[in-house]
């Protein structure tokens, strides 16, 4: 568990979800990007891996699920949870 934790803190980590599809049934793919800011602060976000897809940025990775956060235009605060066991890392070799 604690290798898929320290893997998915990387950028460019490419994973799934157990039963989040795309319309067509295939699994729905994910990507972790890492922003480092001028001020020394990191800001990690998880963005569906397509042109322009919808994202969340990571509030904490706990030990069993990382934690997720996101405004809409009423500034309404929308959160989300993803159990590590349900995230499937997709190797670069693919």
């Amino acid at each position: 568990m604690k290798e898929k934790i320290e893997k998915l803190q990387q950028h460019e980590t490419r994973f799934t979800i157990k039963g989040v599809r795309t319309y067509k049934g295939d699994p729905k793919q994910f990507k972790i990007n890492v922003l480092e800011c001028k001020n020394g602060h990191t800001i990690t976000s998880v963005n569906e891996d397509a042109f322009m897809g919808k994202g969340m940025n990571v509030d904490r990775f706990g030990k069993t699920c990382m934690w997720l956060y996101t405004y809409d235009m009423f500034e309404r605060k929308s959160t989300f949870k993803i159990n590590y066991k349900d995230v499937t890392i997709i190797s670069s070799e693919e």
